[in-house]
């Protein structure tokens, strides 16, 4: 899962939310928004993962768009979670 954040030609962010297959280098599913809340990307999550066919695991960071209903979801349909900390920038 890859959540990135871009910025249109009028400077304005978009976010992009892509689910890819590691295996096969697939795209499995790809979103875009403004504006991110929790319940947006928990839906992303079960958009990308439909009748369970759910990766193992799942990297992610620490950030508030992942709240615990993404986690439950996650964990419902089998994924293993690992939240990373992000490198401080010096």
């Amino acid at each position: 899962m890859i959540f990135c954040k871009r910025y249109d030609v009028f400077f304005r962010p978009i976010f992009a939310f892509v689910f890819i297959e590691f295996a096969t280098r697939k795209v499995m599913h790809a979103a875009t928004t403004r504006f991110p809340p929790q319940a947006w990307v928990t839906q992303q999550l079960r958009n990308a993962t439909p009748f369970g066919a759910a990766p193992r695991f799942l990297i992610r960071d620490r950030d508030d768009k992942f709240g615990t209903a993404f986690d439950a979801l996650a964990r419902a349909t089998g994924m293993r979670i690992t939240a990373r900390r992000c490198a401080r920038r010096t």
